[in-house]
């Protein structure tokens, strides 16, 4: 078989129609094969994502089937299924730990945030500590305290006691 004309950059692959390219023993195979690879797979990771797919869909399918399917059904077969007990506490039990893992981040951001009157919320080039005091520093003790500048900031009603 002969291929009518072949280039050796990946450009005329955009121009080939069909999936299956015949080509005879010569010095482009290589070449043609590996523009095609590429073509096709344009990162490898497309193509775990395409297995993690259908291995996705076959094992839903298997669910649904085992979760629906009479028990005397599933007999004929020689694989020995689990109870249907275990069709419920399954979905129940991932969607537990999806809540818990969402409420753990919530209490665990609330654990570490730190008070509104904390000084470490606010820091900035601005920001004058006892041991950074210099001659053209605010005075830390004139300095507007933190709790008013958070009730400035984040109160509804703007006024200081």
């Amino acid at each position: 078989m002969k291929v009518k004309h072949v280039t050796t950059n990946c450009e005329f692959v955009e121009k080939i129609n069909s999936m299956l390219i015949l080509i005879n023993c010569g010095r482009s195979k290589g070449i043609v094969l590996n523009c095609w690879f590429s073509y096709m797979m344009k990162s490898i990771w497309e193509g775990y994502a395409f297995f993690i797919l259908c291995l996705i869909q076959v094992l839903w399918a298997s669910y649904l089937v085992w979760a629906y399917v009479f028990d005397d059904i599933l007999r004929i077969t020689y694989f020995p299924f689990p109870s249907k007990y275990w069709a419920a506490i399954i979905p129940c039990s991932i969607l537990f730990t999806i809540e818990f893992i969402f409420l753990f981040t919530v209490i665990h951001s609330l654990l570490k945030t730190e008070p509104s009157n904390s000084i470490n919320l606010v820091e900035d080039e601005y920001s004058v500590f006892q041991t950074q005091i210099t001659k053209e520093s605010t005075n830390y003790m004139n300095d507007i305290k933190i709790e008013k500048i958070n009730k400035l900031l984040y109160d509804t009603s703007l006024y200081i006691d």
